[in-house]
Formats: structure tokens, sequence, C-alpha cells
């Protein structure tokens, strides 16, 4: 059985980074996972991470609350744990009480720690390192079935991206050649009734009509009729038409379909033709499902070994064309090759 843990990630970078791609298939990006917890994330290398819990320290009253927790799956453990290190030959002896009150908060998760004086975040440190529930690590490379072969294959985020764009191009120049092929024969049909209808046929077809019992008697007398001007397909068409139908104000509306219908069929051949017109399609796409969907980042990014956390929103790689997403007040902790966005 394979299984595969693939992190979310804030749908309105996905959709940044996919349409990079999209203008650019060389483009390098760079994605960091964000958590519906709203824990914070740490940095590793570029497809390992730590997500934490996120803190606020109370240096007065030296008090630690924690709260946004990586993942709901390990709060049991939280909750065991404290109790563990508290009760066992060696505490946190800093630690006066760790009391869990997210029921005093809906929907939140946070556990309040009390402290002698003394360094809150050492004390944050310790418990990080010993409360498996607060930091947890994480590898953005997946085991990813892409085709129909169902042979795997490691990919990280950038790789999926690519794939599925390979796929949409592909699924969207077969939509547009099925709505072709649709287009051409509706104007085809049209193009047969409006010349069954036009006014030097008129009356011979309301003729016809009129002389039939039945549509499939029809049929046969306008092909006969019309022999090399007008196939079978078409007169079943035209066939379905009530007398009443059969107009002057109802050829002239043909008419007008029959051009409205042209211009569509020219211009699904031409984005066809251009594989630049189905990306430019797709990337409005994209746009769309953003300014819909999209929301702001939840997990803050934190750079390692800073107490404090960084608040990061967004951040662009502009030397090497790579981009990591993420808004930062600190960029001297950043890479050599990052620069904020002004």
């Amino acid at each position: 059985t394979l299984s595969s843990d693939i992190y979310p990630y804030n749908l309105s970078e996905i959709a940044d980074a996919t349409i990079k791609l999209l203008k650019n298939p060389n483009a390098r990006i760079r994605l960091i996972p964000d958590l519906p917890t709203g824990c914070d994330i740490i940095v590793k290398d570029d497809y390992t991470f730590l997500m934490q819990s996120s803190f606020d320290v109370d240096s007065v009253n030296y008090i630690i609350t924690i709260k946004n927790t990586p993942y709901l799956k390990y709060l049991d453990d939280i909750d065991s744990r404290l109790r563990e290190i508290q009760d066992s030959p060696n505490p946190i002896k800093e630690i006066i009480s760790a009391d869990d009150e997210s029921e005093l908060i809906e929907d939140k998760i946070r556990y309040v720690i009390r402290c002698k004086p003394c360094n809150l975040y050492q004390v944050v440190n310790t418990l990080f390192k010993r409360v498996p529930g607060f930091r947890a690590s994480i590898s953005t490379r997946n085991m990813i079935v892409v085709d129909s072969s169902f042979h795997t294959r490691e990919y990280d985020i950038r790789q999926i991206l690519c794939a599925w764009i390979k796929n949409r191009l592909y699924e969207k120049r077969a939509w547009f050649l099925r709505e072709l092929v649709a287009k051409t024969t509706e104007c085809n049909m049209l193009e047969g009734k409006a010349f069954m209808m036009s006014p030097t046929n008129l009356e011979k077809t309301i003729k016809i009509f009129r002389s039939c019992k039945s549509r499939d008697q029809i049929i046969p007398s306008l092909v006969k009729e019309y022999k090399g001007h007008v196939t079978t397909s078409q007169a079943n068409y035209i066939s379905e038409l009530r007398m009443y139908q059969l107009t002057d104000g109802e050829y002239k509306k043909t008419l007008e379909l029959i051009d409205k219908i042209r211009k569509e069929i020219n211009d699904i051949t031409e984005t066809v033709e251009k594989p630049e017109k189905i990306r430019d399609v797709i990337i409005d796409e994209i746009k769309t499902i953003k300014s819909k969907y999209g929301t702001p980042r939840k997990s803050k990014i934190l750079n390692l070994g800073n107490e404090e956390a960084v608040n990061i929103s967004v951040v662009q790689i502009l030397t090497d064309g790579s981009i990591l997403f993420g808004e930062t007040e600190n960029p001297e902790h950043l890479s050599s090759d990052i620069t904020p966005i002004s």
C-alpha cells in the first residue's frame, strides 16, 4: 500500500507559482507549506521543514502561551506528554504549571505555561524538544502517481505543478478541439437550414412540409429536392421545425447565428493552433479561482535560530528567478539570494 502525506499550501501562493511556470516553464520556484492550524514553519532546506506551535511570551509574569499546534492529531500526545514530563524524575524545573485552556476559546488551541523567573525562550525550546505535539518535521517530497501507467515517482511541489500544467494543457486543448467539432457541426446544420429557407427555396421547402405526412417522409424529400446541396443530416435538422417557423424572420436569425458561430470557430481554431493562447486561458481561470477562494497565509515562516517570530507574508527570490512567498521584516536572516519586494 502506498501512502503519501501531501502537506497543504496556500492557494493564492500556489496560483501565483503556477502562473509563473505557465509563463516560463524553466522558472525556479520555491513554496513553503501553509498549515490550516496556523502553526509556524521553520525552513530547514529546500524540501524539509519544521512545523511548530506559535507562542506568546509574557516576560513580566513569566507566562508562555502556546497556540496553533501543528495538527489536531497531536493533541492527545501533548496533554499526556506534559503530564509525563512534570511527573518524571527529570521535569522542566522552571515550569510551575501547564494548563490546557483550549476550552476557554472556541475552536482554538491554547496551553498556558506558568514559570519561575527564567529565560522563557529556553523553556520554550525545551518544551518543543520534549513534547512531540509542539514541533514536527515534514518533507515536501512525495510519492505521486502522475499517469495511467500507475508508476510512482518522488515529486516535490514544483514537479507536481509542472505535471499538473502538462496535463491541464493537454486537457484544455482537447476541450477546445471538441468545441471546434461541435461548433463546426452546428454551423453545417445551420448552413443547410439557411439554404432551404432562403428566398429562392422557401416556397419549395414549405410545399414539401405540407405534402408529407411525417418527418420520415420530409427528410428524403428534402434531400431529393436539393440533391447535391443538402445532406441527410441537414434535412433531419430542419425537419424538426414546425410550419410556423418557416419564415423570412427565422431565416435572418439563422444567418446571424451562422455569423456568430463562424467567429467562434475562428477564435477556437486560432487558440488550438497557438499554445500560448491555451496558456492564457488557463492563467485567466487560475486568476479567477484565486480571486474567489484565495486567502492570506496562516503559517508564519520563522528563521531557524531566531528567538522571536519573523512576520512573513511575501518574499521573492529575484537573482535567479526563484520565488519564495512570504514577506519579512528582517531580511538579514534570509539567504543571500533572496530580496524582499519593495
